[in-house]
């Protein structure tokens, strides 16, 4: 934060405090954390497609690969492959991070403010009650 941040943010009270932040802080750190998981999940799922479907084309084109007509394609299923196991294992800790993270800004939200929540509204897919379906938690 420069200068000019600190300067023309309002006069925080004390009591508007939790462990030196405010509850703006723990909102940014909590959707920037949601970002991160967001991220990781996106990785993680391309890079396990990818890698499945580098692992089906090359095992398809083994036999005749070499000197056939379909080197190219097993040669290219193959590092389909290598590139999709790279980028699974690169989106696996942002996933894991993110996700922490963002537990962690949330329950720093909810001790310091109990009746206020983050900027969220959550669409998931779960079961209740009344059967199985999506829940849009607000």
């Amino acid at each position: 934060m420069g200068y000019s941040t600190l300067v023309s943010q309002d006069v925080i009270q004390e009591e508007d405090l939790y462990n030196g932040h405010n509850y703006d802080y723990y909102n940014a750190k909590h959707n920037r954390a949601a970002s991160t998981k967001r991220t990781g999940v996106i990785l993680t799922l391309s890079g396990a497609g990818a890698g499945i479907v580098g692992l089906v084309t090359s095992a398809l084109l083994a036999q005749d690969a070499y000197g056939g007509e379909n080197e190219a394609l097993f040669v290219g299923g193959v590092f389909m492959f290598v590139a999709g196991v790279t980028v699974l294992n690169v989106g696996i800790p942002f996933w894991i991070s993110g996700g922490i993270k963002k537990s962690n800004n949330r329950k720093a939200m909810e001790k310091g403010w109990p009746n206020r929540k983050p900027d969220e509204n959550i669409l998931s897919f779960g079961t209740t009650k009344n059967g199985v379906g999506f829940i849009l938690k607000l």
